[in-house]
């Protein structure tokens, strides 16, 4: 519930619905029941607007980028899998944290995009660890809830790996736990079908 006190009875009654609007949003984001508005609110959502057209144009004009972190077996250190981590630098050298665009790319629907570049990136990836003498290093692709229920995830990877010539297997999804059992049932259902595809998950 958004409320706004409307101290000032001079204001239009749309504006004060929109400033309403504007605070139960907010609720939502903070995960409370009641928000007041106030001028905090309304910069924290020109702010979140902000962001917004800036990951857009970001997805548009390719600026994200992909690191790698190696996990290996313990016993000797060698490598056996890749994690993508999403990056996005920013042109004076800084970088914006992911917890800062993530969880906001999830609300407005961005990240469907988002991991969809993510995927054909990481697949680039495996294919290009391949030419250079690594083909058993898997590449593992961290997938949000937003994307494992609402795109046709078994479609993008299955793609993906075709188009970059590399076999289902070399990508791993990885899903928390908690995302899962957002609707378990549909969670099996597509945990199944990549399974039969021959793409692993981890949770």
């Amino acid at each position: 519930i958004g409320v706004d006190n409307c101290v000032d009875n001079r204001l239009p009654a749309d504006t004060v619905m929109a400033r309403a609007a504007q605070a139960a949003h907010a609720a939502r984001a903070d995960g409370v029941l009641i928000k007041y508005y106030d001028e905090a609110v309304a910069q924290r959502l020109t702010s979140r607007l902000h962001m917004a057209a800036r990951i857009h144009s970001a997805i548009e004009l390719g600026q994200f980028e992909l690191y790698f972190q190696p996990i290996c077996r313990a016993r000797d250190g060698h490598p056996i899998m890749l994690e993508a981590l999403l990056r996005w630098p920013q042109a004076d050298g800084s970088w914006i944290n992911p917890a800062d665009f993530i969880g906001l790319a999830e609300d407005t629907g961005q990240m469907i995009g988002l991991g969809r570049w993510v995927i054909r990136a990481a697949a680039r990836a495996q294919q290009a660890l391949a030419t250079a003498g690594w083909p058993e290093l898997t590449v593992a692709v961290n997938v949000s809830a937003v994307q494992f229920y609402n795109d046709d995830l078994v479609g993008e990877l299955s793609r993906a790996c075709e188009e970059a010539g590399i076999a289902p297997g070399a990508l791993q999804v990885e899903l928390t736990e908690s995302s899962l059992m957002r609707d378990p049932e549909r969670g099996l259902q597509t945990m199944q079908r990549l399974h039969e595809r021959g793409i692993c998950v981890a949770l």
